[in-house]
């Protein structure tokens, strides 16, 4: 009779499963991208255009909304991009995002990830992400790469190597604003090691444009980009086309007598809370960076997905990795019955809004709130857990292991 194999060797195979799985959706996608480079393409809708803009010194922000929330920094890395035809754009572009996404995950999980967790766990957290994630591959969107440089940051700050930490975290800041959020949270924790290295980083990238073009124009383009980010107000838009699917279409949908300046004063309240959980844990707790960092990556993405300035539906993409992690370490750890409750609510309501998302009206079904509902489920659970924790803190990673990679 044959020998079963050993179980370490079962468990190298489910992630072998799981990374194969990933392999034949992106070529999957890069296929499809490759038939149809005219359908499901954001690079043609917003991208190509842009860095067409930037390479011959046209305006950068005609319009308000679109491409044109991003930065100088960002039209200019798609310059070189858009000098190519559009199928190989579209493929390149697609390639970044999921190498980035990829990369970053897993480097992610060997650095975060509690030392009890088996291959077979991470490999499943592999397969968890994919329902909110491949869409945004398939599309084009830059939500893959900017969640990226967010795992990157919380790897790198787990393992102390806050140089990487700081210009990883300052091209997602550059890439689109919200990530400020992650930032701030990381000076605060760590205000000698990663502060001083993140402005140096951002005052960078911010300075690079104006080597690649023409200082005055670059000067012009940067005061028209804070006017278009001042004057793209969809807080009272249409339910179903223009509004953003945050916490604010909850409050709208159900009709709660909140004004818009209680909203607000509800977004920076929720951002100060997680401030002082995350600086409760690190000043008074002790907590380690490997879980300190987590922290402020987990309950950061909620915010800027629930509470932040700028949320469609396929930002939720930000809170895959969150979510699955959540689920599994509640069971993993056996958290309280109500938690995992939450949790397994959260991850129902969102596999509700992306199944709703494959009918012929996603524009309805998206303004009906799943998504902000899921995150305020899986906010209202991670942000008990890590109030729970600052009494008995989670030990996320060996401090061999943190030293292991630092010396990498």
């Amino acid at each position: 009779m044959e020998e079963a194999p050993p179980r370490a060797e079962r468990r190298s195979r489910w992630m072998v499963t799981a990374l194969t799985v990933w392999a034949v959706l992106i070529v999957g996608v890069c296929v499809r991208g490759l038939v149809q480079p005219q359908a499901h393409n954001c690079y043609l809708e917003y991208y190509e255009q842009a860095g067409r803009n930037w390479f011959e010194g046209r305006e950068l922000y005609q319009i308000v909304g679109g491409t044109c929330r991003y930065s100088p920094l960002v039209n200019a890395f798609f310059a070189p991009l858009s000098l190519t035809p559009l199928a190989v754009g579209s493929l390149l572009w697609r390639l970044v995002n999921a190498g980035a996404f990829l990369g970053a995950l897993l480097w992610w999980m060997r650095a975060c990830a509690p030392t009890t967790w088996s291959p077979t766990l991470r490999a499943v957290l592999l397969l968890a992400v994919i329902p909110l994630s491949v869409g945004n591959i398939n599309s084009g969107q830059a939500n893959p790469l900017l969640l990226g440089l967010l795992l990157a940051t919380t790897a790198a700050a787990a393992s102390e190597r806050w140089n990487l930490a700081a210009a990883f975290c300052a091209g997602a800041c550059l890439l689109k604003l919200y990530p400020v959020a992650l930032a701030l949270l990381l000076m605060g924790a760590y205000p000698r090691r990663f502060a001083p290295r993140f402005l140096l980083a951002l005052a960078a990238g911010l300075l690079l444009p104006f080597v690649l073009q023409h200082p005055d124009y670059v000067a012009r383009q940067y005061s028209n980009w804070w006017a278009n980010l001042l004057t793209d107000d969809r807080t009272q838009g249409s339910l179903v086309d223009l509004a953003y699917r945050d916490l604010w279409l909850l409050i709208r949908n159900m009709h709660l007598p909140i004004s818009h300046s209680v909203y607000v004063f509800i977004q920076l309240a929720s951002a100060g809370l997680i401030g002082a959980t995350c600086l409760a844990g690190r000043w008074l707790s002790g907590w380690k960076p490997a879980e300190t960092a987590n922290a402020a990556f987990h309950l950061g993405v909620c915010w800027m997905t629930l509470c932040g300035p700028a949320t469609e539906a396929a930002t939720y993409m930000l809170v895959a990795p969150t979510l699955a992690w959540a689920v599994l370490q509640s069971w993993h750890r056996s958290c309280s019955v109500w938690t995992q409750g939450l949790l397994l609510a959260s991850a129902a309501v969102f596999w509700a809004a992306l199944l709703g998302c494959l009918s012929s009206h996603t524009a309805v079904w998206t303004a009906c709130g799943f998504h902000p509902l899921g995150a305020l489920l899986l906010f209202i659970a991670l942000g008990a857990e890590y109030v729970g924790r600052l009494s008995a803190p989670e030990p996320v990673v060996h401090e061999e292991r943190a030293s292991r990679a630092k010396a990498a």
